[in-house]
């Protein structure tokens, strides 16, 4: 019997220019269906999340505070006992979102 879920792997990352001051002062999270998970910067984070329609959405915040910074989304479909692969990246300023991106398995080994 397949199960009800899929499975998302998130990964954060930063632009050069301001990925070492984000890791210092900042912590990623992704959102998915109002469900908020902190991520790491060094490889991806697991969520697990019931299939069907999905909206991600992925953003820093810096250390203390609570506010959303750099905010993105992705809205697609989650298929039952799937595998997905999303990776983060921003720009070079610090108010460039960090755009998320469903991406193939290979091509995250080789980023």
């Amino acid at each position: 019997m397949p199960t009800a879920e899929c499975t998302l792997l998130v990964a954060f990352k930063p632009n050069v220019v301001n990925g070492w001051f984000l890791r210092l002062f900042a912590q990623a999270f992704a959102e998915v269906n109002r469900e908020e998970t902190a991520c790491t910067w060094g490889g991806s984070t697991s969520i697990v999340t019931p299939a069907g329609p999905l909206h991600l959405t992925t953003f820093v915040r810096y250390r203390g505070t609570r506010v959303r910074l750099g905010s993105g989304s992705l809205d697609f479909m989650g298929v039952a006992g799937a595998s997905y692969t999303v990776v983060a990246r921003n720009g070079a300023m610090n108010q460039t979102p960090f755009t998320p991106t469903l991406v193939p398995d290979e091509a995250v080994a080789h980023s």
